[in-house]
């Protein structure tokens, strides 16, 4: 069984930029794609169509309006639901301006980075048990 420092996931998925990023599965490393394709000497697109051929896998991909959402829910507080009722989700510029004016001091903003924290170790755990990785 393969493995990764969970640390290491974690970094490069909060990076938000998971298209960017590939877990090699030979020598169990995260590494730029821009590297893997001149060490493999492979056009980018030949390498994105085959990836898993190659021995490498794409980082999970985070939806920063799902986890918005989720932390919102989880304050479980109406008054706040439902000023964020109407956002429209696919504005994701609007939603995030929108939601660091008002969580961008105080606790609000420590429950949310920890939120958000938890958020992306479990997007790192769950990719890890989806492709048999051992996180250590």
């Amino acid at each position: 069984m393969t493995s990764v420092k969970l640390k290491d996931l974690e970094y490069f998925i909060g990076c938000n930029q998971a298209e960017n990023f590939y877990y090699s599965m030979v020598n169990e490393e995260i590494y730029n794609i821009e590297t893997i394709v001149k060490s493999l000497s492979v056009s980018e697109e030949d390498f994105i169509a085959n990836n898993y051929y190659y021995g490498y896998i794409m980082l999970p991909a985070l939806n920063i309006t799902e986890a918005f959402d989720g932390f919102i829910s989880s304050l479980n507080n109406k008054k706040v639901s439902k000023f964020f009722k109407n956002v429209d989700r696919n504005n994701v510029l609007e939603y995030w301006l929108k939601f660091d004016k008002t969580f961008h001091v105080g606790i609000e903003r420590r429950l949310w980075n920890e939120y958000y924290a938890d958020y992306i170790r479990k997007k790192a755990v769950t990719w890890c048990s989806d492709y048999g990785i051992n996180p250590k």
